[in-house]
């Protein structure tokens, strides 16, 4: 089943669009907090972890009408990308790297799935 450009789920619209520049604007937004060390308490630092937040807010904004498979796999980019990014463990690099995938799939209105296992 392909999803078009909005989806109605629930009683909200969801545009698919909205969602991929809500999540690229936090991913972009997460990158610079990775040299910030928690300790960090200047005027600049307090931007960075601002600007975080507010497309933090974003991104959930636009995921909260999508369907519960797709909801959950948003959360679970999220958590990667959040790990990987802010805390700079780079383990979750493969899941935030999929999660940004499946987010592509979307926007080309494909329903988002793992990709196939390859064998070496």
């Amino acid at each position: 089943m392909a999803l078009g450009l909005t989806r109605r789920t629930r009683a909200h619209p969801v545009d698919l669009e909205n969602l991929a520049y809500a999540a690229d604007e936090f991913r972009e937004a997460l990158i610079p907090l990775q040299s910030i060390t928690p300790d960090r308490c200047d005027g600049a630092a307090t931007e960075l972890r601002n600007r975080a937040l507010v497309a933090e807010e974003r991104f959930f904004a636009a995921v909260a009408g999508l369907p519960r498979r797709e909801r959950t796999l948003a959360g679970h980019w999220e958590n990667a990308a959040v790990m990987r990014y802010r805390y700079g463990l780079e383990v979750f690099a493969r899941a935030e790297d999929l999660g940004a995938d499946m987010r592509a799939q979307l926007v080309t209105h494909r329903r988002p799935s793992l990709p196939a296992h390859r064998t070496v």
